[in-house]
């Protein structure tokens, strides 16, 4: 009885080797495995950063019109603004005007939404890309700045 079940188990491992030797299934398992890393890369690197939700949803709400309507529209403007290097202090103080009159909720929808959807993979937050822009050193758009990012500070978005 040893001796069959080692020969079944020699002619198993030959049969073995023998399925490893051909080339479509030595393909088969490279392009699968390479899939499987680049997924797993994919899946890490499409998560930006995030920070939770300081009020009650409740007392605090972000609506569907919100994010439906309102949402889009300002990060589309900031990603306008902010994408490449440009001096235009206008339209930099445009895209974060909005920003300043949100309510707490609403500014972590924006800035979870704008990390998630922009800077992914990038090791950046929507708070380093204002910070690091310029503004001027006077006038409303250096307050506006200043303001918002005081503000962004205050529920944590820096610490990222």
């Amino acid at each position: 009885m040893i001796e069959a079940l080692a020969t079944k188990s020699g002619r198993f491992k030959e049969q073995l080797r023998g399925a490893f030797a051909s080339k479509p299934l030595q393909y088969a398992l490279l392009i699968g495995g390479v899939l499987l890393v680049i997924y797993y890369i994919g899946r890490s690197a499409g998560k930006g950063v995030a920070v939770s939700y300081p009020g009650s949803k409740t007392a605090d709400p972000v609506t569907a019109d919100f994010v439906n309507k309102v949402a889009p529209n300002i990060l589309n403007a900031l990603f306008e603004a902010f994408d490449g290097w440009s001096a235009d202090v206008d339209t930099k103080t445009l895209a974060i005007a909005p920003l300043i009159s949100m309510t707490d909720n609403q500014l972590v929808y924006i800035f979870n939404r704008y990390n998630q959807r922009y800077l992914a993979g990038k090791n950046e937050t929507l708070y380093s890309v204002i910070n690091g822009e310029y503004f001027g050193p006077l006038g409303l758009a250096a307050k506006y700045k200043a303001d918002l990012l005081r503000r962004m500070r205050e529920l944590k978005m820096d610490n990222q």
